[in-house]
């Protein structure tokens, strides 16, 4: 073995040790008078090596030894190569960034037909429009895979994969700066062109994930959801079991569940079920993205609004305060969390929530006032805290506030819904019609401002127009009501044909329509309102209110058919209802009264035994409506001990009656057959002419 022979070896042996300190005796130019060029070249890469791991440590020795390797090896496309990627193996800058992409040229002006110098400039200038974020250098990359594009046919298929990765990648990075759907399906075509060629790497199949969900987002289309979720579930199948990858899989499921069109709500649970389960596992897998709690928690509070599930609520709520340790003046998070809080706070009646709310809300004003919608549920916090206090004076700060939403825009129809709903207890509270014909026009103003495309807008308006009735006893008004009530049951329809109607929304039409079988004496609208209560209670015994009304509606269809069958069925459901609840004073009343009017029905002087039990029961039930303090039991009383002769005991039921003021009118009491006799008694003749005055 010669002398030049030994030195390549021993140029070998420094290179497969890695001992850079033999590099000493090399640093002299003299040394490489008489080198080969295979020796020149191998000895440029020991310095190019040796610098590399300098870099991080000593940049200005790092550099030096580049540019000994730059004399020593000359102009040498493959070492300006080396040198270029050199610069990109430690955390970039754009220092260093800018540094190799000069080598990196160079090395392709000295050999303009090498791919993979061609791949290394695209790859190098994503690097920097990361760094500095300047799309320029996506599209400057764009440009290097379409030229190196040219000498593809002659690479290898698993390098002609890479290549097509990397291009669609790129394209990918100029769809998300200009946001047109032609780069990101220009990138798409990039992709799938990778796949068929073997590509299987796990980075690969978590970008291409990456880019169907922001097509998804982009244009809202549904299946593109589903392809983002195939590549995610491949990617982690490859290996990429990371935080960031099940972060994404749960945002893809997180969009399903919360679609744009907020109609289409069915059948999505397993969307939800599915985007928890990523979110905790992103958890799991290390996750301290901040984001991952802001969408985990968002994810909890829809569900949680949407189905009244307080546990969901909680969990919410949790999410949210541990998303606000890393960003406590973020808007999204204190909105979200503001409104979580209102809603549990509603539904438990705790006004330390809807005070914290309420707080919370204040600080995203002071963030951002222009938001409408921190108006609007401001506005609804103030009304739910109104709700809870009896407290006008809030329902006036509630209107204050939707008025200060409406200034910043008059079309929103959840601020004029608002609006209506506090107007609409103002005018109950205090019995002011006027206020509840302003809570009216609100309603139509949210109609007409998008709000019939909203099941509650035409629920809430029809309740305000029942409540007008109460007043008015206008007939035209509670058929306007019923009409409201059809609406949003013509809205149902068009979302699920086949889907029972809601359940509050039956309950209230049922209502209506037996207030309309009051006003119009039609058997047919008692009869469809005891069909709708009678499905409300089968679909939830509990509901106590749905109980009391199909109760009353039977009662009343039983009266104006004369039907006892109807009676006794009235009475079985206020048996029912009292023992669900004891203390509704309202209930024993009527049930009371049921009782009498079956008691009348049933009356055979003959057989005065068949009346008699109804009339100690109904007598029984009446007392103890009163025992529970309500009042308006002594003139239902009194009319029991009239229509058994008991004239006494009637008028001194008639005189509580009339000291607790709950008598009905002396027209009603003129024309009330259960009165008949009682009428014709000097002391009751005395007692209507002291009620006989011009405003009686």
């Amino acid at each position: 073995m010669d002398n030049q022979d030994s030195l390549l070896y021993q140029l070998q042996d420094i290179l497969n040790g890695k001992d850079f300190s033999a590099l000493a005796p090399f640093r002299e130019p003299k040394r490489w008078l008489n080198m080969k060029s295979s020796e020149k070249e191998l000895l440029a890469r020991l310095f190019i090596q040796h610098g590399q791991d300098l870099l991080p440590h000593n940049e200005v020795k790092a550099k030096e030894l580049f540019n000994m390797a730059i004399k020593i090896a000359g102009e040498n496309s493959h070492l300006f190569f080396l040198l270029g990627k050199a610069y990109l193996s430690v955390e970039p800058t754009e220092t260093l960034v800018a540094a190799a992409l000069e080598l990196l040229n160079h090395a392709l002006k000295l050999s303009p037909k090498d791919f993979e110098v061609w791949i290394a400039i695209a790859e190098t200038l994503v690097l920097q429009g990361s760094i500095t974020a300047d799309c320029d250098s996506y599209l400057q990359a764009k440009w290097f895979c379409e030229k190196a594009s040219t000498l593809l046919p002659e690479q290898q298929p698993s390098a002609q994969a890479a290549f097509y990765f990397l291009w669609g990648k790129i394209l990918f990075l100029v769809g998300r700066d200009s946001e047109e759907a032609a780069d990101f399906m220009a990138a798409k075509e990039k992709f799938h062109k990778a796949e068929a060629l073997g590509c299987t790497d796990s980075s690969f199949f978590a970008e291409w994930g990456d880019l169907y969900s922001d097509i998804a987002l982009l244009i809202t289309r549904e299946e593109y959801y589903y392809e983002a979720i195939r590549c995610y579930r491949r990617s982690l199948q490859e290996g990429n079991d990371t935080a960031d990858c099940w972060f994404s899989l749960g945002l893809c499921y997180y969009y399903l569940y919360i679609p744009e069109d907020s109609a289409d709500l069915k059948n999505r649970d397993e969307y939800f079920d599915s985007a928890v389960l990523c979110f905790d596992n992103s958890f799991k897998a290390g996750s301290t993205h901040n984001l991952l709690w802001c969408k985990w928690g968002h994810l909890l509070y829809e569900k949680g609004k949407r189905e009244g599930l307080t546990d969901l609520l909680e969990e919410c709520i949790e999410k949210f305060e541990r998303a606000s340790r890393e960003d406590p003046s973020n808007f999204t998070i204190l909105f979200y969390w503001a409104g979580a809080e209102m809603l549990l706070g509603t539904v438990l009646e705790r006004i330390d929530l809807l005070r914290d709310a309420e707080r919370r809300f204040l600080m995203c004003l002071e963030l951002q006032a222009e938001k409408e919608e921190v108006w609007c549920l401001l506005g609804n916090c103030s009304y739910e805290i109104g709700r809870y206090f009896g407290s006008t004076a809030h329902y006036h700060e509630a209107i204050n506030r939707f008025q200060a939403g409406l200034a910043i825009n008059k079309s929103s129809f959840a601020l004029w819904h608002g609006m209506g709903l506090v107007q609409s207890s103002i005018g109950e509270t205090t019995n002011d019609l006027s206020m509840l014909q302003k809570a009216s026009q609100c309603y139509e103003n949210s109609i007409e401002c998008g709000g019939g495309l909203v099941l509650q807008c035409w629920n809430d308006w029809g309740i305000n127009l029942m409540k007008v009735a109460e007043i008015t006893h206008d007939q035209d008004v509670i058929e306007a009501a019923i009409e409201k009530f059809e609406c949003a049951i013509e809205l149902e329809r068009s979302w699920d044909p086949d889907s029972e109607s809601d359940a509050e929304l039956m309950y209230n039409y049922g209502c209506a329509l037996d207030s309309l079988g009051e006003f119009s004496g039609e058997a047919s609208c008692y009869e469809k309102a005891i069909q709708l209560l009678t499905k409300v209670v089968q679909a939830d015994p509990s509901h106590l209110h749905a109980r009391y009304n199909l109760a009353v509606a039977l009662a009343h269809l039983g009266e104006l058919v004369i039907d006892v069958e109807c009676f006794t069925r009235a009475i079985d459901q206020f048996e029912q209802l009292i023992q669900l609840d004891p203390e509704d004073e309202m209930a024993w009343m009527e049930y009371g009264a049921a009782l009498l009017t079956l008691a009348m029905l049933v009356h055979d002087p003959i057989v005065p035994q068949k009346s008699e039990h109804y009339f100690q029961e109904a007598e029984a039930k009446l007392m103890h409506a009163i025992s529970l303090g309500y009042v308006q039991a002594y003139y239902p009383l009194a009319c029991l001990y009239a229509l058994q002769n008991h004239y006494d005991i009637a008028m001194f039921y008639m005189h509580k009656a009339k000291s607790c003021n709950v008598l009905p009118t002396v027209e009603d009491m003129m024309h009330d057959e259960w009165l008949d006799t009682l009428r014709a008694t000097e002391e009751f003749q005395e007692f209507i002419g002291s009620l006989w005055t011009p405003e009686a």
